[in-house]
């Protein structure tokens, strides 16, 4: 991205593809979802390092910024409503980040909840 300024952070440059793999090593059953979604042949890593992969999480960065994205997010549950930093600025980002970061804590919770039951 040779045309970002300094206080632009991107998704690609956090989602690297061995951290996310090391990440997913966490999840055992989202890993396994996510290898059922890719294409055969393909790895996950494989599959983060792809141009195709960078180009949607770029077009998904866009989109989460405006107002039309964020709405499509709540559809989900994912609410960042209170996110209004400058968009696809570093603060909006790391807010969204941290965002994900506290479900997927959750996520985890629940996940050893259903273990112990």
């Amino acid at each position: 991205h040779p045309n970002r300024d300094e206080d632009t952070l991107s998704l690609v440059d956090v989602l690297e593809a061995k951290a996310v793999s090391k990440l997913l090593a966490e999840f055992p059953r989202l890993r396994d979802q996510l290898a059922g979604e890719i294409p055969a042949g393909d790895t996950i890593e494989e599959v983060l390092r792809s141009p195709h992969f960078h180009q949607a999480l770029f077009e998904f960065e866009k989109m989460i910024a405006t107002r039309d994205g964020q709405a499509i997010l709540l559809s989900f549950g994912i609410d960042v409503s209170d996110l209004r930093a400058q968009p696809r600025g570093k603060g909006f980002l790391k807010a969204f980040l941290l965002y994900l970061q506290e479900k997927s804590k959750e996520m985890m919770e629940d996940e050893e909840e259903e273990k112990m039951q």
